[in-house]
C-alpha cells in the first residue's frame, strides 16, 4: 500500500514531527541495545572458542560493533521514514474526512 505524498515532511505540524522522532528514536534504542548485547556475547563466544589473542579479539569487537552501528543507523532512517509516512497518511485521511 502506497502512502499519499500530499504531506511532505516539512509540512507536518511540529508536535507530530516530534512524536515521529521520539518513536523512531525509541525503536532504535531498543533494537540497538539488543544488537550491542548480541555483539558482546558473539565476541566473547568466538574469542573463547578459538582462543584468540588480544589484538584479534579487539578487531572482532570493532567489526561486530561497526556492523551493529550501521544496522542501527539504517533502522533509525527507515523508522523515521515510516513514521513520517504514517503521519502523512493519517493527515490525508483526516483532511478527506473533513471535506
Amino acid at each position: 500500500m502506497a502512502f499519499p505524498k500530499s504531506y511532505p515532511a516539512a509540512a507536518l505540524p511540529r508536535p507530530l514531527v516530534l512524536i515521529a522522532w521520539l518513536n523512531a528514536l525509541g525503536v532504535t534504542v531498543l533494537v540497538a541495545t539488543e544488537l550491542v548485547m548480541l555483539s558482546i556475547s558473539l565476541d566473547w563466544a568466538i574469542a573463547g572458542l578459538f582462543h584468540f589473542q588480544t589484538g584479534l579479539t579487539y578487531g572482532l569487537i570493532a567489526t561486530s560493533f561497526a556492523a551493529s552501528a550501521a544496522a542501527s543507523w539504517y533502522l533509525f532512517r527507515r523508522a523515521l521514514q515510516t513514521e513520517r509516512q504514517a503521519i502523512a497518511a493519517s493527515q490525508s485521511a483526516l483532511d478527506a474526512a473533513d471535506a
